[in-house]
């Protein structure tokens, strides 16, 4: 990533763009958001290196009953099919929720605190109750992961010759997911103070807003179309803007997970926490309410969000596609390997 400030490097040109594009596509990490990662990632990989990942896909232990088109994929065959299973692939780690054998449910975020004032700043710096260590020896159970470990922990399978062929099935559709997790400002961080938010709004799920709430208008900033035809169309118009390949490109340069949730950390306190969100909840702590009152986003907020959306969308998908052609590259490898030592033995 450059050194500039995401408002210097992109924002502008990105806000411009808002004014030729089709108004649905304005709308960043629903199912659709999830899949349009995918599917930037998807073009960016060769042929044999689709192949490799699609072999990992197929190999999840619930292939059979969560990869089932639901739509009619034109045309038909073996590659759309393919296509098809990687933006499955990216959606199924919400697809299993509540699994008991499968669901991870502290993996999908980390809460890096945004502080509500100074004050509580001062108060609560390192004192959050929120696991925000980086590292896989930290002494956190693996079913208490946050995002950065659980995809430290599924890399770590993914390149391991001794892991089952269903576990690596399992934590590539975890990478395919947690990299577009991540992208979101919101699954990066969240609000703390010192009294009511003490251990944080929950990434912005407490704070009701006319759009539900803060984090589900987030989510669904991408749009939450979910049929293929769309997911190319909305990456394709995404990526046709240069200013988004240009931060894509150089975001692909920079593969570890904490960098992202730093961006993304900043994107927060920047814009997703705004003058008047942090007004708002300061209003309800205010008010001794137990559950915070809805307050409008005004236009300039959406139309803002929108444009940092579509940025960490590119991003996102470059950065999927570079740890795919990791993944690849060892697989591809390994699968050599096993075949060589056949091949010997059965001479």
């Amino acid at each position: 990533m450059t050194s500039l400030p995401f408002r210097t490097r992109v924002l502008p040109l990105a806000l411009a763009a808002l004014l030729v594009m089709p108004p649905d596509v304005s709308l960043a990490w629903s199912d659709a958001g999830h899949r349009i990662i995918a599917q930037i990632a998807w073009q960016l990989l060769t042929p044999d290196e689709r192949s490799v990942i699609t072999g990992l896909i197929r190999n999840n232990p619930r292939f059979s009953e969560d990869f089932v088109p639901r739509e009619t994929l034109t045309p038909n065959t073996d590659i759309v099919a393919a296509e098809w299973e990687f933006g499955q692939a990216a959606v199924w780690s919400d697809l299993i929720r509540g699994n008991d054998d499968f669901d991870h449910p502290t993996w999908h975020y980390i809460n890096r605190p945004v502080f509500l004032s100074e004050q509580d700043k001062a108060a609560m710096n390192g004192q959050t109750p929120a696991n925000i260590e980086t590292e896989l020896d930290a002494g956190t159970p693996v079913e208490r992961y946050n995002a950065i470990q659980a995809i430290k922990h599924n890399l770590k399978i993914l390149a391991d010759p001794e892991q089952s062929d269903s576990d690596k099935g399992e934590a590539i559709c975890w990478i395919f997911h947690l990299v577009g997790d991540v992208h979101q400002p919101l699954h990066s961080s969240a609000m703390f103070n010192r009294g009511l938010l003490f251990e944080g709004d929950r990434g912005g799920n407490m704070i009701r807003t006319d759009s539900g709430n803060l984090h589900s208008f987030w989510d669904g900033l991408l749009g939450r179309r979910a049929q293929m035809n769309d997911m190319r169309r909305d990456a394709f118009l995404i990526m046709s803007e240069p200013m988004h390949v240009d931060a894509a490109t150089k975001a692909a340069g920079d593969l570890q997970p904490e960098t992202w949730i730093t961006e993304g950390q900043e994107l927060c306190r920047e814009y997703v926490y705004s003058p008047v969100v942090v007004e708002g909840i300061k209003r309800w702590i205010a008010s001794g309410e137990p559950r915070c009152p809805e307050f409008v986003l005004p236009e300039d907020y959406k139309t803002t969000a929108g444009s940092v959306a579509r940025v960490r969308a590119a991003e996102g998908g470059f950065r999927l596609a570079a740890i795919l052609k990791e993944i690849a590259r060892q697989n591809a490898s390994a699968d050599s390997a096993v075949e060589t030592e056949a091949a010997a033995a059965a001479n």
